[in-house]
């Protein structure tokens, strides 16, 4: 054998070795990021909603948006407008059509923080925090879509509900 095929035999050998270990120790960390989801969104948004009778043809919604930051890492938000409800009346469910939301007729647009102590105080989602934020309207007898809408540094993020009034227990 030639000193130059066991000098390219050698560099071989090292080259895959050297492959080998790298492949072996990021196997766990780009799994992690690719297949486990570190691309999923720290701060969650959920509704839940009751509703109580007025009178006749009237209800009292009771909305609880509840955000949560699963990271470890606080979220203040200090814009206004960054936490806001929006509830639209679907006119006519019983028609077969696709529904557009930002079409119905806006009812109300509430800012969940435009009772902060000071407006100059951010609200923070602190790490691993969970917070519920209760909000009541009275509206007619109806179909309604309800929208949550929570901007923060990181993005947007929404949650919906469609409820039909009266709701039965």
């Amino acid at each position: 054998m030639t000193p130059m095929k066991q000098l390219l035999e050698h560099k071989l050998v090292v080259m895959l070795t050297v492959i080998g270990g790298i492949v072996f120790t990021l196997w766990d960390p780009l799994t992690n990021l690719f297949y486990t989801g570190y691309f999923h969104n720290n701060v969650t948004l959920e509704m839940k909603a009751q509703s109580f009778t007025l009178s006749q043809n009237k209800e009292l919604l009771v909305l609880h948006v509840l955000p949560t930051n699963k990271g470890n890492v606080p979220i203040s938000i200090k814009d206004k407008n960054s936490f806001i409800l929006e509830i639209r009346k679907i006119e006519n469910p019983e028609k077969f059509a696709w529904i557009e939301p930002s079409k119905l007729q806006l009812i109300s647009q509430i800012d969940m923080l435009r009772n902060l102590p000071t407006p100059s105080d951010p609200f923070t989602l602190e790490a691993n925090g969970a917070y519920d934020t209760t909000e009541a309207i009275p509206l007619d007898d109806g179909v309604y879509w309800i929208n949550a809408i929570l901007k923060h540094s990181g993005g947007v993020v929404t949650d919906s509900v469609i409820l039909k009034l009266p709701m039965k227990n």
